[in-house]
């Protein structure tokens, strides 16, 4: 494939792929900007013909109170361990640990709307927290899904548009490579 083929914005999916991703939630976290996260992410697949599932509903599941240590309520990442620990013992009693994606809604320390710890912590499936203040483009959720499905930042700018796996806003756009790498992700299926 071409790059300039790779980077083609109208592509659309063939295989009709669903993303499904497993929602949480901890006590630290405020407000309810997840739904319009999940809205942004759905309508942005949609338009490339793939899908989202949440498993369950759209509604984060209650998780745990791990606060972090120093501001009280902010975790930090000496806590994402015991996050993730308790995210695979609840995907794991509902089977969906190696099919989909554990989303956390949550309060951590840091500049970051969204992190997405995996391979550099030696987790063999990562996860994505998200905090409650997101990007104002609503783009943080699916730009942390990227992560998890490994495609990389990418901060070229097509006709004067950003991608969403850009660092600035805002993100509107989705490439035909990004496309193709999300549908094959291990939280991709039919």
């Amino acid at each position: 494939m071409s790059k300039s083929h790779s980077k083609d914005t109208n592509f659309k999916s063939p295989n009709k792929m669903t993303l499904k991703i497993h929602l949480f939630s901890t006590e630290n976290y405020f407000g309810h900007a997840h739904i319009g996260l999940i809205e942004r992410a759905e309508s942005m697949l949609r338009a490339h013909g793939l899908d989202l599932h949440c498993f369950l509903s759209k509604t984060p599941q209650f998780l745990i109170d791990l606060r972090g240590s120093g501001n009280g309520a902010l975790f930090l990442p000496t806590d994402f361990e015991a996050i993730k620990a308790r995210v695979d013992e609840v995907m794991g009693f509902n089977k969906t640990s190696t099919t989909h994606l554990g989303v956390v809604f949550c309060n951590f320390a840091g500049s970051d709307h969204g992190l997405t710890p995996g391979k550099e912590r030696g987790w063999n499936r990562p996860l994505c927290l998200i905090s409650p203040t997101p990007n104002k483009d609503q783009v943080t959720l699916l730009h942390e899904m990227g992560h998890a499905a490994d495609v990389h930042h990418d901060e070229v700018e097509h006709e004067g548009k950003r991608n969403f796996m850009d660092r600035a806003e805002p993100r509107t756009l989705m490439y035909r490579h990004q496309i193709e790498t999300l549908a094959k992700c291990f939280f991709a299926g039919k």
